[in-house]
């Protein structure tokens, strides 16, 4: 009778992991894509730290090639149109209120928004 509960035990525990991988798998494309795309707004708010501004080649070349992986799984996603997930990565940060777009050239130029200071 004892064998009979460890058993069940081993079938439920096991039946829960393949729930939770089941879970975890569904929404790994979505998780995915959530990193990479905050992984290449904190590049462009980093170099947008060290310089005054930049323009949607600089955003380009910054994330171009830019790859990221869970660590539960082995699948890695990667910018692969670096013009395409450069318009979403600076929609992102400009909805957020991080940047400003303006033009200089007929071109578009991204820069800090800058924060007011508190009295």
């Amino acid at each position: 009778m004892r064998y009979f509960i460890y058993f069940i035990c081993v079938i439920v525990i096991t039946m829960i992991m393949v729930y939770i991988g089941t879970i975890k798998e569904g929404n790994l494309a979505a998780g995915l894509t959530n990193k990479l795309c905050t992984k290449c707004s904190e590049k462009v708010l980093k170099y947008l730290n060290k310089n005054e501004y930049a323009s949607l080649n600089d955003v380009q070349n910054l994330i171009k090639g830019v790859s990221t992986s869970v660590f539960w799984s082995r699948k890695r996603v990667q910018v692969e149109n670096p013009l395409q997930f450069s318009r979403i990565v600076t929609d992102k940060l400009y909805k957020e209120g991080k940047i400003s777009i303006q033009m200089r050239k007929n071109e578009q130029v991204f820069t800090l928004k800058q924060n007011p200071q508190k009295a």
